[in-house]
C-alpha cells in the first residue's frame, strides 16, 4: 500500500524518532491511498505548461482522473 500524506516537518522528525504526536497520526489516517497498480504520477500542469493555447489537449488533460488534487489548474 502506498499512501500519501501531508505532515508538519516537525511531526516527521519525532515520527522518525518513534514519537507519534497527535498531529502525525491524524496525516497518517487521512492521506491519500494510491490506487492498486497505479501510473505514473506525474505533474500535470508541467505537461500542459506551454499548451494553454491547445483547447483539446487541456480538456483531455483535465479529464484524466485526479489521484491528488492540485492547488490550482493552468488549462
Amino acid at each position: 500500500m502506498q499512501i500519501v500524506i501531508d505532515i508538519y516537518e516537525k511531526d516527521y522528525r519525532s515520527a522518525l524518532n518513534g514519537v507519534l504526536t497527535y498531529s502525525a497520526i491524524y496525516s497518517f489516517t487521512h492521506g491519500t491511498v494510491l490506487p492498486e497498480n497505479h501510473g505514473r504520477l506525474i505533474d500535470a500542469d508541467v505537461l500542459a505548461d506551454g499548451l494553454e493555447d491547445n483547447y483539446e489537449f487541456c480538456e483531455i488533460v483535465n479529464a484524466t482522473p485526479t489521484i491528488i488534487d492540485a492547488h490550482e489548474r493552468k488549462c
